[in-house]
Order: C-alpha cells, then sequence, then structure tokens
C-alpha cells in the first residue's frame, strides 16, 4: 500500500516528507498521516493541522 506525498521541504539542514496513508489503513484505524525527517520515520498525527505543528517544531 502506498503513502501519498502532501508536503516536502527543509527545516534546519533537516529534509522533512509529509504523507497520507493509503485509505485501506485508515479504515483499519492507522493516523492518516505519517511524517518523516531525514528519510526516518519521525511521528504520526490524527489531522494535517497537528502534522504541521510537528513540522514547525523543527525549526
Amino acid at each position: 500500500m502506498r503513502e501519498q506525498t502532501v508536503k516536502s521541504g527543509a527545516i534546519n539542514g533537516h529534509h522533512f516528507e509529509l504523507k497520507r496513508r493509503h485509505p485501506d489503513l485508515l479504515l483499519a484505524g492507522a493516523a492518516p498521516y505519517i511524517l518523516y525527517v531525514d528519510d526516518a520515520f519521525y511521528c504520526t498525527s490524527e489531522s494535517l493541522h497537528a502534522a504541521d505543528d510537528e513540522i514547525k517544531a523543527l525549526q
């Protein structure tokens, strides 16, 4: 199952990628958003707003 990239960029020398999970995973109860920093898992978020807050915290 694929994740779809919502946004990506760089903050303070770290590369981030915010992805939305496949609808089948959402139906199974997974958090809709997953954040990767420097190509490694960082956290999951229940909303786009919460994910944006996590990205802002990287500053």
